[in-house]
């Protein structure tokens, strides 16, 4: 029916007015998908979240692996996202690949507009028969489409790009691939195992406006915490309820934001320059955010205004100068050229720092030079683009697919759903003023798998509130303000006495300047491997930071040291574990292999006699 109207209105000749009530029509390829109002968007139970005491909690994300899990979090509500996992004929299937239920049945039984569709797809052929079900069947745009074949979430969003894009990636997957292979192929969410969800590839990843979403590896309390404790946006498990007890029971920090040095250090040295973005890494900057414009002769260069007076000894407008007549102008305050894009690179190459480029510019043009100056620059994975300007935005996504990008705005009238097209079309990240930026948006931006980046903070006391209250990425004029605060927090190997919860644990905390230093922690869980080795979780309460924020460690093997027994050279720490002398297991690699060879040959003559044994009596 409202394709009908659609077509009808489009004949009529009254585009106009189909405007001006909200509708937005977007040629596709296969079908004319019709943008759905506000009131057809899925509408989150508020018993999908925790109610906990985390800044910006991990959305619980179902594996509807079996009609149970289907029937229950449909009955309880407790996940915001559903994974269906779907066969040829578009049925939800189980773990064991037994249907559970039609797709259609699956949508309008069970979630019902109330939980976050995820369409898991195992192939291109498959990508086509989903098409054909959205186009034959309904429009369901505000949903997302899974597969570990990145083509066939290429081919998905290529047909309904209001949607959005999740790969799924394995254990050998490399994390600085991960990123390119994603926006590549249009999708906002990467899946990575347990396996390679540390810390530092979870920050990689999210480090350049890709949200990461961890699998656990099982349902126990261990596992489900070290994946939330990644810092990863989302957590696919198949015990929606447990998840969400966990987290209720949780509260203080699971990441510590990225710290986004906004023109460098402006306060201190020349904005937009190489100075000042040397010493914004210094200064524990993970990002440095620089505007760009481009050149008579298309050379990029940095500069926040376009117009040279504010910040330079020049005149007039940057782009009506050619890159040699630049250099004849100095910026203001340390007597320094304006940089180009090599003088940046240079820079930051060979560190962890990302740039995130703001092309002020309009000269869509730009994105065509930026494509040839990144050939051979050292900082292919080192760089995110963004912009005010839609057309730069589209541009990149011809020109330089490869590259992440956000859609930059500070209106506060955007809506949830507008915020969603513009992202969903052009493969965006979100990146707000943070003002704009209510609960409610960034609730329902995560849960979509969009990470919401906020800007500008100016004043340095505003910096470290946004630090405690989790927001991911911190675009300030005083970045060197977190130099001393912790970045994260790691558990060490050694112990003096067998850990126990809730006893003490030391732990090492990396400031965002890089420096480490020793800390207290408080175990949360631990888990016994053997008589030497455990597997603990620990929380740390940076009161010496003078802080009101708790930070959590992932998982981590602790040794003991020497109980009681001879003291040994084994990587355990020596103790006979109850033999007595220490002669088998207690001396290091080479006495465990003698007590393991003694023990085989003991069982091998056991062995021999039974035989012998059975054959006098058979």
């Amino acid at each position: 029916m409202m394709k009908k109207q659609i077509l009808h209105c489009l004949l009529a000749g009254v585009f106009a007015a189909i405007l001006s009530l909200g509708v937005t029509l977007t040629a596709v390829s296969i079908a004319s998908a019709a943008w759905y109002p506000d009131d057809k968007l899925v509408t989150i139970s508020e018993t999908a979240y925790g109610k906990s005491e985390l800044k910006s909690e991990p959305a619980g994300v179902v594996d509807v692996a079996s009609k149970e899990i289907l029937e229950n979090v449909a009955s309880e509500k407790n996940a915001a996202v559903a994974i269906l996992n779907l066969n040829d004929d578009m049925n939800v299937t189980g773990a064991d690949g037994e249907v559970i239920c039609s797709l259609a049945a699956a949508m309008d039984d069970y979630l019902k507009k109330e939980i976050l569709p995820v369409f898991n797809i195992e192939n291109v052929a498959q990508a086509e028969k989903l098409i054909s079900w959205f186009k034959t069947d309904r429009e369901i745009l505000d949903a997302s489409v899974m597969s570990k074949d990145a083509e066939a979430v290429k081919k998905f969003r290529a047909a309904y790009p209001y949607t959005r894009g999740i790969i799924e990636f394995d254990e050998n997957a490399k994390i600085e691939n991960i990123v390119k292979i994603a926006n590549e192929n249009g999708a906002n969410v990467c899946v990575i195992p347990e396996e390679l969800s540390t810390v530092k590839n979870v920050r990689y990843i999210q480090g350049r406006f890709k949200t990461v979403w961890t699998r656990a590896e099982s349902d126990d309390d261990a596992s489900i915490k070290n994946n939330i404790f990644s810092g990863a946006y989302g957590v696919i498990v198949r015990n929606a309820k447990k998840f969400s007890e966990i987290i209720a029971g949780l509260s203080g920090m699971t990441r510590t934001p990225f710290n986004v040095a906004h023109r460098g250090l402006p306060n201190e040295y020349n904005e937009n320059s190489v100075s000042g973005t040397l010493a914004a890494k210094d200064a524990g900057a993970t990002h440095v955010e620089l505007d760009c414009y481009l050149t008579t002769d298309g050379e990029i260069v940095f500069m926040h205004d376009a117009a040279l007076s504010r910040t330079s000894t020049g005149t007039g407008n940057i782009e009506t100068y050619t890159s040699e007549e630049l250099k004849n102008f100095r910026l203001k305050f340390y007597d320094e050229a304006i940089p180009t894009f090599a003088d940046i690179a240079g820079a930051i190459k060979n560190t962890d720092m990302v740039l995130i480029l703001e092309i002020k510019s309009q000269k869509t043009e730009l994105v065509n030079a930026l494509k040839e100056k990144l050939v051979g620059s050292g900082i292919e994975n080192q760089i995110v683009v963004i912009s005010f300007h839609e057309s730069q935005i589209k541009a990149m996504k011809e020109v330089l697919p490869q590259i992440p990008v956000a859609d930059l705005s500070g209106s506060s009238s955007d809506t949830l759903k507008a915020i969603l097209k513009r992202s969903g079309e052009n493969n965006s990240g979100v990146d707000y003023n943070f003002n704009a930026l209510d609960e409610e948006k960034i609730n329902g931006l995560i849960v979509r798998g969009f990470i919401p980046w906020a800007w500008t903070y100016t004043r340095e006391t505003d910096v470290t509130f946004a630090y405690e209250q989790g927001v991911t990425g911190i675009t300030n004029n005083y970045a060197d303000s977190l130099k001393n605060i912790p970045l994260y927090v790691e558990g060490q190997a050694k112990t003096d006495k067998v850990p126990e919860k809730g006893g003490d644990i030391k732990l090492t905390v990396t400031e965002y300047g890089g420096a480490t230093k020793e800390v207290t922690g408080k175990i949360t869980d631990v888990t016994k491997i053997n008589d030497y080795d455990y597997e603990v979780l620990a929380e740390y309460y940076p009161q010496e930071y003078y802080l009101e924020t708790k930070l959590y460690t992932q998982k981590f093997i602790v040794t003991t040291k020497d109980s009681g027994g001879d003291s040994g050279n084994g990587a355990n720490g020596g103790n006979s574990g109850g033999c007595g002398s220490g002669l088998f297991f207690g001396a290091g690699l080479g006495g465990s292999a003698l007590g393991f060879a003694v023990i085989g040959l003991f069982a091998a003559a056991i062995i021999a006699f039974k035989r012998n044994k059975g054959k006098e009596n058979g």
